[in-house]
């Protein structure tokens, strides 16, 4: 498995939007991509930065997603959210509570 890593900087001005076009749009966007696993999206509002951590079976699946991520600044951009950077990445393992 492979999984994006993407930081966000976030404008806290716009917080209300930016919750409402995750939940709105992004995830159900995310959650319909061919070879989607799972999902988690943070916040530091102290920092004003998002990290989101995106699964995907194939590395394939997630180089296409990043490619999609990078090609958006301008929808980014009318919520108040820059992409700071966005990695592909082999999942080595994984762990969930007993």
């Amino acid at each position: 498995m492979y999984a994006t890593v993407g930081i966000f900087s976030m404008d806290p001005a716009a917080s209300a939007q930016q919750a409402r076009e995750l939940s709105d749009r992004i995830i159900p966007m995310v959650r319909v991509r061919p070879e989607f696993v799972s999902g988690y999206w943070n916040q530091d509002r102290v920092t004003s930065r998002s990290y989101a951590y995106l699964v995907w079976q194939s590395e394939a699946a997630a180089r296409s997603f990043a490619a999609m991520v990078e090609a958006n600044a301008s929808g980014r951009a009318a919520f108040g959210v820059h992409l700071e950077s966005i990695a592909v990445v082999e999942v080595l393992a994984s762990a969930v509570a007993l």
